[in-house]
């Protein structure tokens, strides 16, 4: 005899917060800072976007906040416990110099987890063309760009979602001409400075 069970337990995805069906596909991710999230089929692109990064993906060390000082002085500073994401600035620390909000701006990025995305690529497509550009007084847009493919990502310096993937494509002829000011520069581990 066979016997039938109805599921009990229902799955949530993490990003439109769906109830998934039942033999709908889930993916999981791993969150920096958080919990593992169950994600559906339709919304990897925002979870991809947001940093987060697929269970089973090759993972490279991602190193996130303060580097470490060499020499006695780090060995004698206390190791901080766990890794958090890149922490949006307080309103009244905010930058008021262009040049030094879009520094402030790269700041967050290469403490954000996209810096692997841009190392990863550049092992295969050889050093991209980086740009940086101040679009308000909060927030800065940085485009990493090779021939093959672009991706441009927003650092809001107060968003709760400080460096989020905006927009990717495949020609950079797509780029409107502001972004293709190669102003920057991308290190062998991902992290980008101001050329």
């Amino acid at each position: 005899m066979i016997e039938i069970r109805r599921m009990t337990t229902e799955t949530t995805c993490a990003i439109c917060g769906r109830t998934l069906l039942t033999g709908e596909r889930s993916v999981p991710y791993q969150r920096v800072g958080e919990d593992d999230a169950l994600v559906c089929e339709l919304c990897l692109d925002g979870a991809d976007a947001r940093g987060w990064v697929r269970e089973g993906a090759p993972a490279l060390p991602v190193k996130l906040g303060d580097r470490r000082e060499k020499g006695v002085k780090g060995w004698l500073r206390p190791k901080k416990k766990g890794v958090t994401a890149p922490q949006p600035f307080d309103p009244e620390l905010l930058p008021e110099d262009p040049k030094d909000a879009v520094e402030a701006g790269l700041e967050l990025f290469n403490e954000s987890t996209h810096p692997r995305t841009v190392s990863g690529i550049a092992r295969t497509l050889g050093n991209p063309h980086v740009s940086v550009v101040q679009r308000s007084h909060r927030e800065v847009v940085v485009t990493v760009a090779w021939e093959l493919s672009w991706y441009q990502y927003r650092v809001d310096m107060l968003g709760a979602q400080t460096v989020t993937l905006q927009r990717r494509g495949e020609d950079v002829d797509q780029l409107d001409d502001r972004f293709r000011q190669w102003n920057a520069q991308a290190e062998s581990d991902g992290t980008l400075l101001i050329a």
